[in-house]
């Protein structure tokens, strides 16, 4: 075998074993909708899945992130979706993709009151 011929093979293995790069991606969030005033404590976050992520870290606050008094979540979640019930107040939300190598921009921002 010609060393050409085994350079190629390595780089078609390696490229299988590599994950794609979710850099330049960004997560769409579906619900809830911004600027959502709800009397429901109860939520699912819930976001479109991004190709090549094994999971997805979700942030959430109050009021919002560029003054937050409380941390609500901070966790990766294997699915496209984050249950949790909420006290009464303002929250700010966001999502990123992850793998093993890379992740993706945060999304936009949602806003959510509970009332």
């Amino acid at each position: 075998m010609s060393i050409t011929a085994i350079i190629t093979l390595l780089c078609f293995s390696c490229e299988e074993v590599l994950e794609p790069a979710l850099n330049n991606k960004q997560v769409v969030l579906l619900a809830p909708v911004d600027n959502l005033v709800s009397g429901n404590a109860s939520q699912v976050f819930y976001w479109e899945t991004i190709d090549g992520a094994t999971k997805y870290q979700l942030q959430i606050v109050s009021p919002k992130f560029d003054s937050i008094v409380q941390l609500i979540a901070d966790t990766t979640v294997p699915i496209n979706q984050f249950p949790l019930n909420l006290s009464k107040g303002s929250y700010q939300w966001k999502v990123r993709a992850i793998n093993n190598s890379t992740s993706s921009n945060y999304s936009a921002i949602r806003r959510l009151v509970i009332q």
